[in-house]
């Protein structure tokens, strides 16, 4: 997912930022700039991942793991 997408998996990935204290506001489906900025933030305290603000499988799994901790 990335800039622009919206749907109810939008509103999952909104939902897990938002737990995880990398705040975007309202959970409303649409991958905004705020959802946007708020992955980078999240992919940028983990190494493994390249801060490019699209969920893609890698920050899918880090996103999981830090979420089952």
């Amino acid at each position: 997912m990335k800039l622009g997408d919206r749907g109810s998996n939008v509103v999952k990935v909104q939902r897990a930022l938002n737990k995880l204290n990398f705040k975007v506001g309202a959970e409303d489906g649409i991958f905004g700039s705020r959802t946007g900025n708020a992955l980078k933030r999240f992919q940028s305290m983990y190494a493994s991942l390249k801060v490019d603000g699209i969920y893609g499988k890698n920050t899918e799994l880090e996103m999981e793991k830090q979420l089952n901790k």
